[in-house]
């Protein structure tokens, strides 16, 4: 699989340029990949909305996001 790119457009204009880096295994080996398999990233920012969601879920009251 040859390189993968999401690019967010804001009209016309691009916004941003984000390569994208994937693998799946099954048992053990990597059966696609996309991108550099080896890359270490670390999560930070990009996680906060997944932070939130358990106490989104937790409140009734909460009806917008």
């Amino acid at each position: 699989m040859g390189p993968i790119e999401v690019v967010v457009r804001r009209g016309s204009v691009v916004e941003a340029r984000h390569r994208v880096h994937a693998v799946a295994w099954r048992d053990g080996a990597v059966v696609e990949q996309a991108g550099d398999p080896g890359l270490v990233s670390f999560l930070r920012s990009s996680s906060k909305p997944i932070q939130a969601l358990p106490l989104v879920r937790a409140r009734d009251d909460l009806t917008e996001l």
